[in-house]
């Protein structure tokens, strides 16, 4: 197994392995291209900061390193949630009554009120896929209709999956 020593595009070196001399090379001179990992990692700590300080969103609470984490993911979770109700909004446009459609506003803002209330990065960090990182508001829609429209209502637990 041969080594390569190698300087990044940032200033900082590192060294790759490969199963000879020639991909070792042929590998450092691809990686030599990039940034390394800790300046990619500060890079995106940064553009999330400004854009939470930009949107004017809740400071979080915990660590410095679950702070720059839950930012990240705080923001992807409302890009999609920002797709998601552009989403909903048409399908209740076409397929519900107004007042229907005005109750479903209420619980969408209801809905962003608690997400991006919350501010303890543990929230984020934890509960990411629950949210809307896959896609579906399931889960806060739930957490929402749990804690505010029905107290007493629990998680429902799924069954059995069927062989198919």
């Amino acid at each position: 197994m041969a080594r390569s020593r190698f300087t990044y595009d940032c200033g900082h070196s590192g060294e790759v392995s490969g199963r000879n001399r020639r991909d070792a090379d042929i590998y450092a001179a691809r990686k030599s291209q990039e940034k390394c990992r800790e300046c990619i990692t500060a890079e995106r700590a940064t553009e999330a900061a400004a854009t939470t300080d930009a949107l004017a969103l809740p400071a979080l609470t915990g660590t410095p390193k679950q702070i720059n984490w839950a930012n990240q993911l705080r923001l992807a979770a409302l890009e999609q949630m920002t797709l998601t109700v552009a989403e909903v909004n048409r399908e209740a446009a076409e397929h519900h009554s107004e007042a229907a459609q005005g109750e479903i506003r209420d619980a969408l803002a209801l809905l962003e009120t608690e997400l991006f209330g919350a501010t303890e990065a543990r929230f984020w960090i934890d509960g990411h896929y629950q949210t809307f990182a896959l896609g579906s508001a399931a889960w806060a829609v739930h957490q929402i209709r749990k804690r505010h429209l029905c107290p007493g209502i629990e998680r429902p637990r799924p069954g059995p999956r069927k062989a198919s």
